[in-house]
């Protein structure tokens, strides 16, 4: 999970996927704010990058990083809260069944073309 200055809701996102189950690695994208300790204290791996690099770089450091773990299924989702951590099931069910990648989709969200897509 990427977050830049997210301490406002990185405890809440953190906790709720924990509570499931899972681990979560948290890459900050160099936060000026307490992201890191709240992230920390509510039971996620974190990532500090010293530099921002923006979120699409974060996101690969944090699924470089969930590889050479060895985790079998790695998902993304962002610190602002916009993903429910209870639909993390419906995802890791649709790769047991077989499927190589799943794309969760927020149909409320997006342009047309991210909608077909």
């Amino acid at each position: 999970m990427p977050a830049m200055n997210e301490e406002a809701t990185i405890a809440d996102v953190v906790s709720s996927v924990v509570a499931l189950g899972y681990q979560i690695i948290v890459v900050d994208d160099a936060s000026s704010d307490n992201t890191i300790i709240e992230a920390r204290n509510a039971g996620a791996i974190v990532l500090p990058n010293i530099q921002n690099l923006g979120a699409w770089k974060a996101t690969q450091t944090g699924l470089r990083y969930a590889d050479r773990l060895g985790f079998e299924v790695i998902i993304t989702m962002d610190a602002d809260g916009q993903h429910n951590a209870d639909n993390i099931a419906l995802l890791v069910e649709q790769y047991k069944n077989g499927s190589d990648v799943v794309i969760g989709n927020c149909t409320e969200r997006g342009s047309t073309g991210r909608h077909i897509a």
